[in-house]
């Protein structure tokens, strides 16, 4: 009797479970955030769902995701009563492989038992004719033999040895075109490969439902294979205009599937890093340390300060506007800032970068040249920007261009605790520096029994642009370490002397078509026996 009711049990239970109704839903990719290392891809369906148990399908996602990190949502009348993933292989390509494969196998075998009959019979006509050549004795002991007998046996034995060798001759040529059917079809075999397949992840949600009824449902999942990394261009026309600087985002992905048409926001940090504060352990020096119970974790406070603003046009005041880019929302939180691009993107999963404009910033910058003559007479414009820590930047590449003339390629470096922030924005040749060598001169004291190297340089820059311009030339006098030596400037024309590191500063401002000059002169004290190079 139990064992009755536990068999129409189990039959009850496989009725149920055949109950249930499979839908294989047809999802899209409708959103993905990209992380500077990571993303987070969500996926829409919509579909109608019968009455009863049914089992809601995600098919075709790829196996670079994290099963662990899959989040379903969704709306409509029914009831979540599980969710699992599962594995599966698709043949893409030569699913009639196998069947074709185990035809020639097939026909193979048959060809080589028809060998294998054929290495039968010569091996029976070998035993004959070792039987033959065993047996070529024709006297009796007591009678001898007849010449008639002998001819009658030579004969025999010779008809014998001409059939055994034409019916070896005519196995031999079978067994030939047998085994070259035997080729052919080995050739065949390897021709045909292996079929392709492909791996597959399916998310599957068992729901309930008392009615039919139009569900939508929406899974996101986290992989590891995508990205982006930040570049910057700089674009300067007047320097009495703000300095434009524009962040693009390259995104990249190999997650398994391409990214078609979706809402896309880059957002920076990473969340596979490990969000977890280390905990210090107690540092003993000597004696027997005394256990302890780990500290107990900090619960963090959430910030609440979260903000957004929408990025467009930055320049909306200008007569003949350029091809605007996409809008983006930026929306600062916690522990990172989004960017999200209100068009849509089309990013393909072969590793390829989309650049994408996520900020367009108006700055204003004080523009000042610099100019070290003694090594490089050449003139490098740098833009000093204050407040920047609010701005948000990155360390990255910074591609420059004036008047929108692409000039050279610097490096964005935000990792250091000034106040101004210096961006080098590549040389001018309109501004023309020389250092001409002067009076070069020596004294000496025969009393004091020292020798004093007089040096003077005379700098001469001349601004051929069509505008004022703010220049900074620098240049260095020895620095004595000790009081053998005693270095004296006679003149510096207005310049600033660091005398712990040496170094002279001039900084000035120079009109349209004019010129500026001034000059350095220092002497250098030392002893008459001490050689000191000073040049």
């Amino acid at each position: 009797m139990k064992r009755a009711l536990f068999i129409i049990g189990l039959l009850c239970s496989n009725l149920l479970f055949a109950a249930d109704h499979e839908v294989q839903l047809k999802s899209s990719i409708n959103q993905v955030i990209v992380y500077q290392q990571g993303a987070q891809v969500e996926r829409t369906a919509k579909a109608l769902i019968q009455p009863g148990i049914n089992l809601v399908v995600f098919g075709g996602l790829p196996t670079t995701l994290d099963p662990n990190l899959i989040r379903f949502s969704g709306k409509g009348d029914y009831q979540v009563l599980a969710t699992y993933h599962r594995m599966n292989v698709d043949t893409i390509s030569g699913k009639d492989i196998p069947k074709k494969n185990n035809e020639l196998a097939l026909r193979r075998s048959e060809l080589q038992a028809k060998i294998d009959r054929e290495n039968g019979w010569l091996a029976i006509y070998d035993k004959e004719e070792i039987m033959l050549q065993s047996n070529q004795v024709f006297t009796h002991k007591d009678e001898g033999i007849s010449v008639e007998k002998l001819r009658e046996a030579a004969a025999f034995i010779r008809e014998r040895y001409a059939d055994i060798r034409a019916q070896r001759l005519e196995i031999q040529d079978r067994v030939a075109v047998l085994q070259k059917q035997i080729n052919d079809i080995n050739l065949q075999i390897n021709k045909l490969g292996y079929p392709v397949t492909e791996n597959t992840l399916e998310v599957v949600v068992r729901i309930q439902a008392d009615k039919q009824v139009n569900g939508e449902f929406n899974i996101t999942y986290q992989t590891y294979n995508a990205g982006w990394y930040p570049t910057y261009d700089a674009y300067v026309g007047l320097l009495s205009e703000p300095l434009k600087l524009a962040c693009n985002a390259f995104v990249y992905q190999t997650s398994g599937e391409d990214w078609k048409s979706v809402k896309l926001t880059v957002a920076t940090g990473s969340p596979a890093q490990n969000r977890t504060k280390p905990q210090l352990q107690p540092w003993y020096l000597g004696g027997n340390p005394v256990p302890q119970a780990p500290a107990p974790m900090s619960k963090q406070p959430e910030s609440t300060n979260s903000y957004s603003y929408t990025m467009s046009d930055s320049y909306d005041d200008m007569e003949e506007r350029a091809a605007a880019f996409a809008p983006v929302a930026i929306s600062y939180g916690p522990t990172n800032t989004r960017y999200q691009v209100s068009s849509r993107y089309d990013i393909p999963g072969d590793n390829s970068q989309t650049s994408v404009r996520i900020k367009e910033i108006p700055l204003d910058a004080d523009y000042v040249y610099l100019c070290t003559p003694k090594l490089d007479k050449t003139a490098f414009l740098s833009a000093r920007l204050t407040n920047w820590e609010d701005l948000d930047l990155m360390n990255a590449s910074l591609n420059v261009y004036f008047d929108n003339n692409y000039v050279g390629q610097t490096e964005l470096i935000v990792d250091q605790t000034a106040d101004t922030l210096n961006l080098s924005l590549g040389i001018d040749e309109r501004i023309e520096v020389v250092r001409k060598r002067g009076k070069f001169d020596q004294k000496k004291q025969i009393i004091a029994g020292t020798k004093t190297d007089i040096r003077e340089f005379e700098y001469i820059v001349k601004n051929n642009k069509r505008e004022k311009i703010n220049i900074i030339i620098d240049d260095q006098v020895p620095v004595a370490l000790t009081e053998q030596i005693e270095v004296e400037i006679e003149t510096i024309s207005g310049g600033h002397h660091d005398q712990s590191t040496g170094r002279v500063t001039w900084e000035m401002k120079i009109d349209a078509g004019k010129t500026k000059t001034f000059k350095l002169k220092y002497g250098v004290t030392t002893p008459r026996e001490l050689l000191v190079r000073i040049d």
